[in-house]
């Protein structure tokens, strides 16, 4: 990896062009991509109008708090800064082959249909050593690819603001930055809004000069990254930043302490098990049930990321140092560290029950997927621990019980920075015990006993049986239907 050239940091501006007249260094390269060419060349920049600077004001930025960098200008967005998801997989591409590994993108989506598609491409890269600072959405949103663990998320702040460090978490916002109201440029100073794309060059520059000082061989992660930027910007107030478990490409578990049937079918990475396959240079996290390995085993000399899925709690001693962690206690201690809610949720709560863990899953995760192709956000979670691999949010069952108030203040924002539509809650068997704490959020509870022959399917609404039928097999498009009949039913009756 050369990102560092003659005592210079490569930078890629991925914005709306840079207008190199205003700049006191030149480009490296200027390139762009369109609808049209994305998935060919890109094309130079000569023709295009620079009447709203921001990918220019970007590269002063950088400039100017990080001298030692060379910056290419990499344009997907049009003179209104608008433009299409699609050309950030070529730009990112363009940007690695030029061997350019430092990366601001001062743009984003808040919408989730994008979410997975957006996770599997920034994922691709990072994995090949590509650190990525992204800003988040200036609505207040969730947005990606700021929000992922693997993305530098980054949003402005004003001068003597105290911003929620909570709040901020909730986000996927990793740092905030003050925005400077003016940038001096080579022709006259150019006005800066106080807005998250502004303060996103600024934590490049900083990751630039963090990386300039590393040996030219070094390999560092994008976690250990994240530390050093939030020790130089002065720390956080409390505790450790809490990071989803969505960087996985691909991860390896033993077989000996849970076979990868048992977790059922995974989308968006690849399961490896076996001790032959530990080593697999394409591994990227390491999964573990049995705490004595998870703590006691030389897997933290791999280099690789850990998620550990076991009830016994570790020592942060014994964690990864320099990579990403993620067990149940670090995902309670996010939930019970949640701002209080601002007011009554009241959003759609539908409760799934079902005995089998694994169906179980796979009802959350067809359902979520039925209710997005209907243009749905669907807020999912569940108690099973397993949860975390299915792209559905894992809630401790004792949360249930011991602290439903701070549940319900994670639950209300969460959906709120998500623009949810409904919560879809899967419990299991030792999860239902706990429901009475949580019965009267619920305006629908699916349940589904498995038995020997089929599957009885009962949908209340109001402790009432609304719907009851068996089958062989689950026809998830069939109880979708009853699930939205029942909903319509009750608007109407109001």
């Amino acid at each position: 990896m050369s990102q560092i050239k003659g005592n210079k940091i490569k930078i890629g501006i991925i914005d709306n062009g840079v207008d190199e007249t205003f700049l006191f260094s030149p480009l490296q390269h200027s390139v762009h991509f369109t609808e049209e060419n994305g998935d060919d060349y890109p094309q130079k920049r000569d023709g295009f109008s620079y009447e709203f600077k921001h990918g220019t004001i970007c590269a002063l930025i950088i400039q100017q708090n990080c001298p030692d960098s060379r910056l290419s200008s990499i344009r997907i967005l049009n003179d209104r800064g608008k433009g299409s998801l699609d050309s950030i997989a070529p730009a990112l591409e363009w940007c690695l082959q030029k061997e350019i590994y430092l990366v601001n993108v001062s743009l984003g989506t808040t919408h989730y249909a994008d979410r997975d598609k957006l996770k599997r491409l920034i994922n691709a890269y990072t994995a090949k050593g590509m650190f990525i600072v992204a800003a988040t959405a200036n609505n207040g949103f969730v947005s990606y690819p700021a929000s992922f663990s693997n993305v530098i998320g980054v949003a402005a702040t004003k001068p003597r603001q105290n911003d929620s460090v909570r709040a901020a978490a909730q986000k996927g916002v990793d740092l905030t930055a003050y925005v400077s109201p003016e940038i001096a440029s080579k022709k006259e100073p150019l006005p800066v809004m106080t807005c998250n794309s502004y303060a996103t060059p600024y934590i490049t520059a900083l990751a630039g000069k963090i990386l300039l000082e590393q040996p030219a061989v070094a390999k560092m992660s994008v976690f250990t990254l994240k530390q050093k930027l939030i020790k130089l910007c002065g720390g956080r107030p409390k505790g450790e930043p809490y990071y989803a478990p969505d960087w996985m490409l691909s991860a390896w578990i033993d077989k000996a302490e849970r076979p990868e049937e048992s977790i059922g079918s995974v989308d968006g990475f690849k399961i490896y098990s076996g001790e032959d396959q530990l080593c697999r240079p394409e591994i990227d996290t390491l999964i573990f049930y049995d705490y004595d390995k998870a703590r006691h085993g030389n897997y933290s000399q791999t280099g690789k990321n850990v998620l550990y899925l076991g009830d016994k709690k570790i020592d942060s001693a014994h964690c990864p140092a320099d990579r990403f962690y993620w067990d149940r206690y670090r995902k309670a201690e996010q939930i019970i560290d949640t701002e209080k809610r601002q007011g009554v949720l009241q959003l759609p709560v539908i409760v799934c029950l079902a005995a089998e863990p694994i169906k179980l899953l796979s009802v959350l995760v067809q359902l979520k997927t039925r209710f997005k192709r209907d243009g749905y956000q669907i807020y999912a979670v569940s108690d099973l621990i397993e949860s975390v691999l299915h792209n559905l949010e894992y809630i401790p069952v004792e949360l249930l019980h011991n602290k439903p108030d701070k549940l319900d203040d994670f639950l209300y924002w969460q959906t709120y920075y998500r623009q949810s539509d409904a919560i879809l809650i899967g419990l299991s068997a030792q999860g239902e015990e706990h429901l009475a704490a949580y019965r009267e959020q619920a305006d629908m509870t699916v349940s589904l006993n498995y038995m020997e022959k089929g599957v009885r399917t009962e949908i209340r609404c109001d402790g009432k049986i609304k719907k009851r039928s068996d089958a062989e097999n689950l026809d998830i498009d069939v109880l979708y239907q009853d699930i939205m009949w029942l909903f319509a039913e009750a608007e109407d009756s109001l």
